[in-house]
C-alpha cells in the first residue's frame, strides 16, 4: 500500500501534467481587412491615376496592382495592429496607409515622403473592358 505522502504526490503530479496551458488566441484581424481581401477594387479617384487602375488584396499578403496602360505589379501588403496597412512595392519603396472600407467602397490614404495621397476604390463589376486608347 502506498503511503499517504506518496499518494498525494502522485495525485499532484497527475493533476499538474493533465493541465496544459491553452494555446494563445490567433492575432486579431482588423475587421476592415476582411473587407479588402479577395475583391477586385477599381480606382475611382484621383483622376491622375492611370486609366483602369485596380488593386487586388490576396489573403496571403500579395497585392496585385494593375491598370489598362501599365504593366501589373505584385507587391506585399500586411495589416498592422494600429489599423494601418503596410504596402511594399520593392526593396526601396514601402508605404503606410490608413484605410476606411465598406462592402463596396474603400479609401486608402498613403503617407508619402512629402505629402499624403488618397485613393478612392469601388468593387469592380463585370463585365469590364479597358477602353481603347487614343493613338
Amino acid at each position: 500500500m502506498i503511503g499517504r505522502p506518496a499518494a498525494l504526490l502522485t495525485l499532484a503530479v497527475a493533476i499538474a501534467t493533465s493541465c496544459k496551458a491553452a494555446p494563445p488566441p490567433p492575432p486579431a484581424t482588423p475587421p476592415q481587412q476582411l473587407v479588402l481581401v479577395n475583391k477586385l477594387w477599381r480606382v475611382t479617384a484621383p483622376a491622375s491615376k492611370p486609366l483602369g487602375s485596380m488593386y487586388l488584396f490576396l489573403p496571403d499578403g500579395t497585392l496585385l496592382m494593375t491598370s489598362c496602360v501599365e504593366t501589373y505589379r505584385l507587391a506585399k501588403w500586411s495589416a498592422n495592429a494600429d489599423g494601418t496597412l503596410t504596402i511594399t512595392e520593392d526593396a526601396a519603396t514601402t508605404y503606410r496607409a490608413t484605410y476606411q472600407a465598406g462592402d463596396r467602397t474603400a479609401k486608402l490614404t498613403f503617407a508619402l515622403k512629402s505629402e499624403q495621397m488618397s485613393v478612392d476604390l469601388r468593387v469592380a463589376e463585370a463585365p469590364f473592358v479597358c477602353p481603347d486608347l487614343r493613338r
